[in-house]
């Protein structure tokens, strides 16, 4: 409920702040999960766990997701997760270097261009 001093000297604008306090965020849609883009290059997209190269920010995304269930064991279930990211990071090494070396040589020609 919204209250102020019967004494205030802008009741009505104190229950306005109030109000505007209390409504901050309804309506807003809740954030997505973050998503590859199509120009992007998943590395891996299974058992609730994705990765992806992201083109825009020269990164490698990762969204893992553990479901609720009654009785799981959290911990091996976070481990079994991290295995399959150190998995993609095995079986996808050739082109993070790849890409780590493209974007090294980007950043030299782009610092000489300047010099």
């Amino acid at each position: 409920y919204l209250s102020c001093d019967a004494d205030a000297p802008d009741a009505a604008q104190r229950l306005e702040e109030q109000l505007a306090e209390f409504t901050a965020g309804f309506g807003t849609k809740p954030k997505k999960e973050p998503q590859p883009l199509a120009r992007d290059r998943v590395l891996w997209d299974a058992d609730d766990v994705r990765i992806w190269y992201s083109v825009k920010d020269k990164a490698v995304k990762v969204n893992l997701s553990l479901p609720v269930a009654d009785g799981k064991n959290y911990e091996q279930e976070t481990l079994n997760k991290v295995s399959k990211v150190y998995q993609c990071f095995s079986i996808n090494k050739q082109y993070l270097v790849q890409r780590g070396r493209a974007l090294k040589q980007i950043s030299k020609g782009s610092s000489t261009m300047t010099t």
